[in-house]
């Protein structure tokens, strides 16, 4: 009974405060928790068949996250490749889901869902903590891995966004990479502060400035988004829905820039090309 009201309030948590960030054109609620829940599924049983792929290679790979066991780089070089597994497994599905959606209709949407599939991967990830550590694992995962995953699929729903609204679409992977790699790197960074915590004790505080920071630069990038929406009224801002001359460079109310918003899309003759 713990472990569900653990896991309910804690993502319910973390899937209102998503669904808050998309300030113009929310996304629906119905279709967003399906995002949610497919994408968690999905990029779990995906991940799983690497790790599995990986076990087959090296048998005892898993016990480098033991304390005491295996070298410093062995367990950077074991964190980095989580890193990487876990989020290619998370875009690729996300990718999947998202290549019909027509509720993908604005550029925050693509980090709006991307850090739904997350948030889904990061759930029930949640679970199986707690099923092994009791539920009170939960008090740490809801304020530092959660939102961790989250930003990482913040990273590369910001590449979903400039794949399609900003790059044409013939190379989905192509355009992403980047994104992926830096998504991949801050997971990979954060998993192996939490290899060495038996030799370094003061690894709690990095992790919380590592989260903080990372998550931050998320928010900033959604706002940015949110500023380009194509559903606000020329020279309408963001931030208090404030109606300005259409080419007024901040708001005349709360003095917002206003951005440029047609030099984040593609234009009709680069489409054609």
């Amino acid at each position: 009974m713990e472990i569900l009201l653990a896991f309910v309030i804690s993502t319910g948590i973390w899937f209102i405060t998503i669904r808050e960030k998309d300030k113009i054109e929310k996304e629906p609620v119905w279709v967003l928790i399906k995002t949610m829940v497919k994408g968690g599924v999905i990029s779990i049983i995906l991940v799983s068949v690497i790790y599995l792929i990986f076990i087959l290679i090296s048998r005892d790979i898993f016990n480098l996250m033991n304390p005491g066991y295996g070298s410093v780089f062995s367990k950077f070089s074991f964190a980095m490749l989580i890193g990487i597994s876990e989020e290619t497994a998370k875009a690729l599905t996300a990718i999947w889901l998202l290549r019909k959606l027509k509720d993908f209709d604005e550029p925050v949407d693509g980090m709006i869902y991307g850090m739904a599939v997350a948030l889904g991967f990061a759930a029930i990830e949640n679970v199986q903590y707690m099923m092994n550590y009791t539920y009170k694992v939960i008090y740490t995962r809801h304020f530092l891995s959660v939102p961790l995953h989250i930003t990482c699929g913040a990273i590369w729903g910001f590449g979903l966004a400039v794949n399609k609204y900003k790059h044409k679409r013939s190379s989905n992977l192509v355009n992403l990479f980047p994104y992926i790699a830096g998504a991949a790197f801050l997971h990979g960074i954060y998993d192996f502060l939490c290899f060495i915590k038996a030799s370094f004790p003061y690894y709690i505080v990095f992790l919380v400035i590592l989260t903080i920071v990372a998550y931050r630069w998320g928010i900033l990038k959604i706002r940015k988004l949110v500023s380009i929406s194509p559903f606000l009224k020329p020279g309408e801002c963001s931030q208090c829905r404030t109606i300005n001359e259409p080419d007024a460079k901040k708001c005349s109310k709360c003095g917002k820039e206003l951005p440029d918003r047609a030099e984040f899309y593609l234009n009709d003759e680069e489409k054609e090309n």
